[in-house]
């Protein structure tokens, strides 16, 4: 019986694991899937409120936010969680919005990384499956202790039947007339004695090795090289301009190519890959307040103002590390659909990553530059990545050495 219940019990705390499992999982799941909507939604009531009264924005559902920013003609009057919190565009678990807004006078933009999975239910569900898990961890622990216990008086139970089953113990004159009236001979301790061979009192020595056991040798592991450095410009006399532009606020083009040579230094020794956006706005000038307006969106969306750089009359070159090319491509889409709603003008952009080339910043900008002209001479298609081929370019490699 005890084995029975036993084997019930095991399947139905196996069975009750499984579903608490199942649940956790399914329910992150449902929350990841309906993420879009929802964080649409709740990103569509924050602009409406900025849009009835600028002074009381509502905040509704604080927990979907993992960043906002709010700018009222180009200040930043209000920022979540902190002051110093940055936007996260790398995450797959978080969707950014960006949307901009004309009160009045006032121009307003609004920037905000939403959960598409909010740590809050993450911690409802988890919390949930744990007391589950719990409960019927030390309802395991209590079951088997009683029956450990149970066991146990069992034993002493039938020991002590079977002593009282036990024939009753004779005398020593009845054994030794029993023995008397039998043919057994009586061993005494004289005869024993004179029974011991020679191999009975024979010692046996363990054998012990003579030659020493060896000792591993241990060997230094080689750390990876620190030797590349991310680069920096000093301000000096011969560079009176600074390191940004005064009239759009980023890089000028003359750092571009240091810059990217040092990233992609980084980059190869590390082993991660870096992204080139070249972004061309139509019909827009170095002067316009457009362009001004778009690279502050920019500097946003790339977090560093330092990996944007004016290029060219009418270009933007902008560097983002640890993205691969469909994330770019995804990346851009976004970027080309808000710089449209600024600038009311058509923007094209081209793109280029490292992927696991060992490449130079000025071929890497070539190729961004070739996707741009490509993009520009397709009509349907404003979004161009030039996409290298990584299985021939490991053929090279092998060729080569």
């Amino acid at each position: 019986m005890k084995n029975k219940f036993s084997t019930i019990y095991a399947i139905f705390a196996s069975i009750i694991f499984v579903l608490t499992v199942v649940y956790f999982g399914f329910n992150l799941y449902s929350e990841y899937s309906h993420g879009y909507i929802r964080t649409k939604k709740t990103f569509d009531q924050l602009t409406l409120s900025l849009k009835q009264n600028p002074d009381n924005i509502k905040i509704t559902n604080i927990n979907d936010y993992a960043f906002i920013e709010m700018l009222q003609n180009g200040s930043a009057f209000y920022k979540y969680p902190t002051k110093d919190s940055k936007s996260d565009t790398s995450s797959k678990l978080i969707k950014n919005y960006f949307t901009s807004v004309k009160i009045n006078d006032d121009n307003y933009f609004i920037s905000a990384d939403m959960y598409l999975l909010r740590p809050a239910s993450i911690r409802f569900y988890a919390r949930n499956s744990f007391v589950i898990i719990f409960i019927i961890t030390i309802i395991t622990i209590l079951l088997i202790i009683t029956l450990t216990v149970s066991e146990k008086d069992t034993i002493k139970i039938e020991e002590a039947d079977d002593s009282d089953n036990e024939e009753p113990q004779i005398t020593y004159d009845e054994f030794e007339k029993s023995l008397s009236e039998s043919d057994v001979d009586i061993v005494t301790d004289k005869n024993l004695e004179n029974q011991v061979t020679e191999d009975e009192k024979t010692i046996l020595e363990p054998v012990v090795s003579s030659e020493p056991e060896s000792t591993p040798a241990v060997q230094e592991a080689e750390l990876p090289s620190n030797a590349v450095k991310p680069m920096e410009i000093e301000q000096t006399d011969n560079n009176p301009y600074g390191l940004f532009s005064p009239k759009s606020g980023i890089g000028w083009e003359s750092y571009l190519l240091t810059r990217l040579d040092n990233e992609l230094n980084r980059a190869t020794s590390s082993e991660f890959d870096l992204a080139v956006f070249i972004i061309k706005i139509q019909d827009i000038e170095k002067d316009d307040d457009k362009l001004k307006q778009v690279c502050d969106y920019l500097t946003i969306q790339f977090q560093f103002k330092d990996m944007l750089f004016e290029y060219k009359e009418d270009c933007i070159v902008a560097i983002k590390i640890s993205m691969s090319l469909d994330d770019a491509i995804t990346f851009a889409d976004k970027l080309h659909s808000d710089i449209e709603d600024i600038t009311a003008d058509t923007c094209y952009i081209g793109i280029s990553t490292r992927t696991i080339r060992i490449i130079s910043g000025e071929r890497l900008l070539q190729e961004a530059e070739e996707a741009l002209n490509h993009a520009q001479e397709e009509k349907d298609t404003p979004i161009i990545a030039f996409r290298a081929n990584a299985e021939k370019y490991r053929q090279y490699l092998e060729q080569k050495n």
